[in-house]
């Protein structure tokens, strides 16, 4: 059974479509907590950060992590995400209901925006130049991101300093840690995460000032 875990971010990550349009932040992420796995993102959209926003869970999958940015990609145009099922900070629906995940899992199933996209080779913008179009979204790229979180969920490490990148089910960690217990530990997370075969870990330790 579903059992949502809540984890809200401690800085907000901005959420930008194709035409570059402010789709809000992700605040929170929603974890099954039997499993560890990310089910949802939550949108904060309109209005002001933690006052009278609209909130919006949209599945995990559908957004694209740009870690240069400190920003998620969402290929969606900005009226059919308005419209899609919210609901207000102080209200959260229930979860668990086969009814509600229902209801939001067919609503993003489908949207114009990726008909377009594919028809006019649009393309995910992620990093610097760089970029993926929709169709290589692979899951080494799904894999990252599971491990990026499973990072996050410890609560031990600065994740503006830390990323990981995958390549078959093998998994390069980057960045900088404090000590090398962090280092150890950022390794430790990542070989426990669910798909992961292997890690190098390419992390910089920080000496202190």
């Amino acid at each position: 059974m579903f059992k949502p875990l809540i984890l809200a971010l401690r800085a907000g990550y901005k959420v930008q479509n194709t035409a570059a349009e402010d789709l809000g932040k992700v605040e929170e992420v929603v974890l099954d907590e039997t499993s560890g796995k990310i089910i949802y993102a939550v949108i904060a959209y309109g209005g002001l950060l933690h006052g009278g926003t609209r909130l919006i869970a949209v599945p995990w999958e559908r957004l694209r992590m740009q870690r240069e940015q400190k920003a998620f990609f969402f290929n969606i145009d900005k009226e059919t995400l308005v419209r899609a099922p919210h609901f207000e900070r102080n209200e959260w629906p229930d979860m668990t209901l086969p009814e509600w995940r229902e209801r939001v899992e067919t609503y993003f199933a489908y949207n114009p925006a990726d008909e377009t996209q594919i028809a006019e080779g649009g393309e995910f913008i992620e990093n610097q130049p760089a970029s993926v179009s929709l169709k290589e979204v692979t899951e080494d790229d799904r894999l990252a991101r599971r491990v990026d979180f499973e990072l996050f969920a410890t609560k031990a490490f600065d994740m503006d300093s830390v990323y990981a990148s995958s390549k078959d089910g093998h998994v390069t960690l980057h960045g900088i840690v404090r000590s090398k217990a962090e280092a150890i530990l950022a390794e430790n997370t990542a070989l426990s995460t669910n798909g992961v075969g292997s890690v190098t870990v390419n992390l910089v330790i920080r000496k202190a000032a």
